[in-house]
């Protein structure tokens, strides 16, 4: 930046460095400490209970492991004081130990997804086990009665809880119920409903002065993005193609 005469002539790359070496460096490493043990102290905070077992692991490792890095950050800036030290050998370990962590979070952090979704997946199961066929049966009557009756899919902060809450059951049979017995996700189960709300509005006349924009958020979506994203998806066509499809059927 001095050699191409982006900064001032005053202000010299030796300067620069010098600052970053006793202020930038010292600041950051105030900052990651005061982030890392306000984490520890939201951890402690939360309700673990509600975590599975293997994920609540997975986050004191990785904290734990943040430690380390602060303090090998720590003695790394302290060092130049008090081992003076030529062409920044002191960063080495510092370097090489963030290596080793990208490599270890992409890793097991994606050996240890593998595992909670195979819990998650088992949680599920065992939810149900306390649920005969019938009963099942019923659980999936009352949900598309919810839909199809009170229509529940209107509300865009329609949420699993919310579902469970209405029809008397806990979120994680709920869930179960959809993933094994209706092989859908619960927001696949609730935008189907207000794709075709959508649909049936977009074709009434007295929605003519409507935009597509306002009928999608009057049917439940959050937002156009969100709408059109569904929308396609699962009829294979934008709304306006949709809506130039059904007048050609009707012209014929």
């Amino acid at each position: 930046m001095e050699k191409s005469q982006l900064i001032y002539p005053s202000i010299s790359a030796q300067k620069i460095d010098h600052w970053q070496a006793t202020v930038a460096e010292p600041l950051s490493v105030v900052l990651f400490w005061i982030y890392l043990l306000y984490t520890v102290k939201l951890i402690r905070q939360k309700d673990s209970s509600n975590l599975l077992p293997t994920a609540y692991q997975w986050i004191k490792l990785l904290v734990l492991t943040m430690f380390v890095l602060g303090t090998v950050w720590i003695a790394t800036v302290i060092s130049p004081f008090v081992w003076p030290t030529f062409n920044d050998n002191h960063y080495y370990p510092s370097e090489v130990l963030l290596v080793i962590l990208i490599y270890w979070i992409s890793f097991a952090g994606y050996h240890r997804t593998q595992m909670v979704y195979v819990e998650t997946v088992k949680a599920g199961s065992s939810s149900l086990d306390t649920l005969t066929p019938d009963e099942i049966a019923v659980c999936v009557q009352k949900m598309q009665e919810a839909m199809e009756s009170e229509k529940l899919y209107l509300d865009p902060d329609l949420t699993v809880a919310k579902l469970a809450d209405h029809i008397s059951l806990n979120s994680r049979q709920v869930s179960s119920i959809l993933n094994q017995h209706l092989q859908k996700g619960f927001s696949e189960f609730v935008n189907e409903y207000r794709v075709n709300e959508v649909k049936q509005r977009l074709l009434a006349s007295e929605n003519q002065h409507m935009t597509i924009s306002g009928i999608a958020l009057d049917c439940g979506f959050s937002s156009q993005a969100t709408f059109q994203r569904v929308f396609k998806l699962l009829t294979q066509m934008t709304p306006k193609e949709f809506i130039q499809s059904e007048s050609r059927k009707v012209k014929n």
